[in-house]
């Protein structure tokens, strides 16, 4: 049995949920906007009160069981992200690499013989606090993740000098270069 899956998860006054008739899209509206998820409908997903709770339905196989704890832990996701929202921060490093915004685009400049433009998505919120930093921030943490993950993929850092885009938290790996020895 799944620890994770039957948590009850507690819903905020300022959070309001709506669940399909057949327990399979959870729509929850905060203080930041709105988000919709749709769930297997191998999983029953319930309110009481200020509570949710999901269930296996009855002759649940092995996979339906692993689903039973994820979709609980993306509920809490989904609630968590309109009440308080969900933010990565990327820092570019490299001589002449920076990031430009304009309007709903962001310039890249990583070294290539052209600069990349990426396209923002309405869900999601960039802030170029300087021209080396980029955070990124939304009530989704799944699109919050992808756009900083594809961001990312442009220029990964290269372990010699470091060079690339990389999470704030993230120690790259750094390999010795060349070393002569003399005789």
């Amino acid at each position: 049995m799944s620890l994770i899956g039957r948590r009850l998860l507690v819903i905020p006054v300022e959070v309001t949920v709506k669940i399909s008739e057949d327990f399979r899209q959870v729509e929850l509206t905060g203080p930041l906007g709105k988000v919709s998820k749709k769930f297997s409908g191998k999983i029953i997903i319930e309110q009481k009160d200020q509570q949710l709770t999901t269930k296996l339905r009855p002759n649940a196989a092995k996979t339906d069981k692993a689903l039973w704890g994820t979709t609980n832990s993306i509920i809490q996701n989904l609630i968590d992200g309109v009440m308080k929202g969900f933010a990565k921060k990327l820092l570019i490093s490299g001589l002449g690499y920076k990031v430009i915004h304009k309007n709903d685009t962001l310039e890249l400049f990583l070294g290539f013989s052209h600069s990349i433009i990426f396209p923002i998505p309405a869900d999601i919120t960039i802030n170029v606090p300087s021209p080396t930093v980029i955070e990124i921030s939304g009530i989704d943490k799944e699109r919050v993740g992808l756009i900083a993950s594809q961001i990312r993929k442009f220029k990964k850092t290269e372990p010699y000098k470091g060079k690339g885009v990389r999470y704030h938290d993230e120690v790259p790996l750094r390999k010795a270069g060349k070393t002569t020895t003399s005789k």
